[in-house]
This record gives structure tokens, C-alpha cells and sequence, in this order.
């Protein structure tokens, strides 16, 4: 996996299969940004001109998205997608305390 082969904080461009919609069974190629902090590891995807989707995930079988399907600005899509990441960590370490 390409993650694996960086550093910290480094970044990766790759080609990712999505299905765009939850009902199609057909998957479509999408460019995307992946990066690693700590034990989590985050994806930002192109779907479209001016459209993205992001998700985080620990393990491949423990995703996060933020509860919005597409952005139209990228930088929301990111500053969402990290703050949906740093409640869950805070829900966490509640939890585990």
C-alpha cells in the first residue's frame, strides 16, 4: 500500500474506486490525496470538477465520513473531515478514561 512507504506526514496521490452513488454497483475511478498522523490515516477524493468526498479510517473495517456526502469548496471538505476526527478522538479518550 502506498501509505505505508511514507514518512510522517507525508502525502500520496493515487487512483481510488468509488461508487458514486450507494445503489450503483459500478465503481468509478477518482483521484485522491491520502495521509497518515499517528495510527489514522485520511482521504480526500475528486469526484467531480468542483465536488469532493473525504472519509478517515484507523483500519479499513473502522471508517469515518462526516455525514455529508460531497463538498463543493475543498477546504471545507478537509476542515470538516478533521473536525469530525478530533470529536471522535475527544469521545474517545472520555470513553477510555
Amino acid at each position: 500500500m502506498i501509505l505505508a512507504e511514507l514518512g510522517p506526514n507525508s502525502t500520496a496521490w493515487a487512483d481510488v474506486e468509488i461508487k458514486m452513488y450507494p445503489h450503483e454497483r459500478e465503481l468509478t475511478v477518482c483521484p485522491a490525496m491520502f495521509w497518515e498522523v499517528g495510527t489514522t490515516s485520511f482521504v480526500v477524493i475528486k469526484v467531480a470538477e468542483k465536488t469532493y468526498r473525504s472519509q478517515f479510517y484507523y483500519r479499513g473495517f473502522q471508517q469515518y465520513g462526516t455525514g455529508k456526502t460531497d463538498y463543493d469548496d475543498i477546504t471545507d471538505c478537509v476542515v470538516t473531515m478533521l473536525q469530525v476526527h478530533a470529536d471522535k478522538e475527544a469521545i474517545d479518550r472520555e470513553d477510555s478514561a
